[in-house]
């Protein structure tokens, strides 16, 4: 489908070349033996990220496309260099029959893959993970080489995706950890090992209307965990909807405290995972939460993906009615991710547009113009729209100019400890009118 080697032909071409070292390192002329830097070379294992995401909710003719655009891009940049293969729905190898410069390569694999994908009508945004492994230093097979690889790819992903890690003992001894940390997590909730904290969400003035409920893990030997080490295995274990409900009823508790006679009233944002909403009675155990912290319901934000919505849009227009209904707010999260989603902002009801942090990450012209098409039309819809991830001055500048209503981000404060909150609440009036930076003591 994508005109790329496939597994076998990669198979073949990595045995011919394998062959061809070993016969060179038995020749008994010494001067025809390749050097030890000839005798070298590099398996890069790339994923797609979001892939599944953009596959499942536009179709697999749409997912078709793409992944042919994707091999495009990767084959223009690897050039002749190696054997380019697709091995799986949306995961590529490619070996390179020489080492030099593979990290540099894989950086590219991955730059290529950052600017959109236009398809069918809709704007698809990708990113990739890379992870590269070195023979004969980590294997002289191509199983134990892609072994390896993979394993420094999933590293790549939990550092975030969108960048590329070469297999090392460093990387072997996270994996240790990872699986370390996999069987704690059954026993964390139980032991009061979770915690959550704060993130203050802007306002145009420099006010704070709320704060986005953010999990860690105060692992007891590894310190704070961050959501990306542990949340994909709690997803596995199945215990996402335990922790889930921690996490809202904790939250709203929380948030109850910070309301104080005479001053502005302060709201909490909740992220909410798939299995969450899929719970049938979904819609019940979040008014039940309220009911149970005494929250007034309109101080609570709900904040779901795209990809969560969209899986099933009569459960999704039943839930959220009767979340609306009560007061509860819903904000779309990670707003334009994965692809374009600017005709469900028509169709489902809510409130709040979180802006995926990759517009402000993106450097390219058509960037600002998406954003600004976004929110004009939210504006017209009564929706209001929060920058995620606003890091410098500039962007911060760029999207007070883009009229956002709302931004979050480590320029204005990290994610804090509950007992910071009051703080910086009391930093508010004097930030208020002017945009600064709230930094944690």
């Amino acid at each position: 489908m994508t005109g790329l080697a496939n597994r076998r032909l990669l198979q073949d071409r990595f045995d011919a070349w394998s062959g061809a070292i070993v016969g060179s390192d038995s020749s008994r002329d010494s001067a025809e033996a390749k050097s030890d830097t000839e005798k070298s070379g590099a398996l890069l294992f790339i994923d797609l990220d979001r892939f599944k995401q953009a596959n499942d909710t536009l179709g697999h003719t749409v997912g078709d496309k793409l992944l042919k655009k994707v091999a495009g891009r990767l084959a223009d940049v690897a050039g002749s260099e190696g054997t380019l293969a697709r091995i799986g729905g949306d995961e590529f190898v490619m070996f390179l029959p020489h080492c030099y410069g593979a990290e540099a390569l894989g950086k590219r694999l991955v730059d290529a893959l950052a600017s959109p994908f236009h398809i069918s009508g809709h704007e698809l945004l990708l990113s990739a993970s890379v992870g590269i492994s070195l023979f004969p230093e980590h294997g002289t097979t191509l199983a134990g080489l892609q072994e390896r690889a993979d394993r420094a790819m999933y590293v790549a992903k939990s550092q975030g995706r969108n960048c590329c890690v070469q297999f090392s003992t460093e990387v072997a001894r996270r994996e240790e950890i990872v699986q370390e940390i996999a069987r704690d997590l059954s026993l964390a909730l139980s032991r009061a090992q979770f915690q959550l904290h704060y993130q203050p969400l802007v306002q145009r003035d420099g006010g704070l209307t709320g704060f986005e409920a953010l999990v860690r893990w105060n692992h007891p030997l590894h310190g704070l965990v961050a959501p990306a080490e542990f949340i994909p295995q709690v997803e596995k274990s199945g215990l996402i909807l335990s922790l889930g409900d921690w996490i809202l009823r904790q939250a709203c508790s929380t948030c109850r405290t910070w309301q104080m006679p005479g001053q502005p009233r302060v709201g909490v944002a909740v992220n909410v995972s798939a299995p969450q909403f899929d719970q049938p009675n979904y819609s019940e155990r979040v008014l039940r939460a309220l009911d149970e912290t005494g929250l007034d319901p309109s101080l609570l934000t709900l904040e779901l993906t795209e990809g969560v919505l969209v899986r099933d849009l009569t459960r999704t227009r039943t839930h959220l009615a009767v979340l609306r209904l009560a007061g509860i707010r819903i904000a779309l999260d990670d707003f334009g991710t994965g692809y374009s989603s600017l005709s469900y902002l028509t169709d489902l009801p809510a409130d709040v547009i979180k802006l995926d942090r990759s517009f402000l990450n993106r450097e390219l012209p058509e960037s600002s113009t998406v954003v600004e098409s976004i929110v004009n039309l939210a504006h017209r819809l009564g929706l209001q729209v929060v920058a995620e991830g606003v890091e410098t001055d500039t962007q911060r500048t760029n999207v007070l100019d883009l009229m956002c209503d709302q931004m979050q981000g480590y320029y204005f404060s990290k994610p804090v400890a509950a007992g910071e909150v009051p703080r910086l609440l009391e930093e508010r009036a004097r930030t208020a009118g002017r945009v600064r930076e709230l930094t944690p003591a």
